[in-house]
């Protein structure tokens, strides 16, 4: 039997000081894409996008969809950000079933957005950000 979670519950707390921004756990990049396909099976992380391939998912693209599995041809080509807008709107997306509810239900989607912009790091901390 399975105990149900308990709100609020901290799902992940840093070892690291608060604005250490060379600490491991602030940046991205420190894992190949062999690492996280291979020990973590990130094969198919996105029904919008593939970022491993940097192309445009369509509906048919899905596991779900009878057409699935490179019945079709590739989609469409896209850039790394892109795909990367791609990816966090997608997060943000999901996200909403987790936080619908309580006075805190919106600061999921801020939290994400300010990974996404890096907003108050150092430059050169988020490649997706192109700056």
């Amino acid at each position: 039997m399975i105990n149900a979670l308990q709100l609020p519950c901290t799902l992940f707390r840093t070892q690291k000081r608060i604005d250490d921004y060379s600490a491991g756990d602030m940046r991205c990049g420190e894992l190949t894409e062999a690492q996280l396909r291979t020990c973590y099976g990130l094969d198919y992380i996105s029904d919008q996008a593939d970022p491993w391939t940097l192309t445009r998912r369509s509906s048919m693209d899905r596991p779900q969809s009878m057409f699935c599995c490179n019945l079709r041809g590739q989609g469409k080509k896209i850039t790394r950000q892109q795909c990367a807008a791609i990816l966090f709107d997608e997060f943000r997306f999901l996200s909403r079933q987790f936080s619908f509810y309580g006075p805190y239900r919106h600061l999921i989607e801020k939290m994400i957005t300010h990974m996404q912009t890096g907003n108050g790091t150092p430059s050169g901390i988020w490649p997706w950000t192109g700056h």
